[in-house]
């Protein structure tokens, strides 16, 4: 996902992709920007299991897919 798809997909059933687990469906919770050693910036995303409503994920933007 594109940092830009990310506000038109908060609160929506997103797909994630784990290479241990496949492809499962969370719903995105918020985004993150962050700052590396080096001064680079780079964003996260939160991401809620539909199962397990109490577990939270932080994830690499790039793992995440808009349905």
């Amino acid at each position: 996902m594109d940092i830009s798809e990310v506000k038109q997909n908060l609160n929506q059933v997103v797909i994630y992709h784990d290479s241990d687990f496949g492809d499962r469906k969370c719903k995105l919770t918020g985004c993150i920007i962050r700052k590396d050693k080096k001064n680079h910036f780079f964003y996260q995303v939160e991401i809620q299991d539909l199962k397990a409503k109490h577990s939270i994920t932080i994830c690499s933007l790039d793992r995440i897919f808009a349905t």
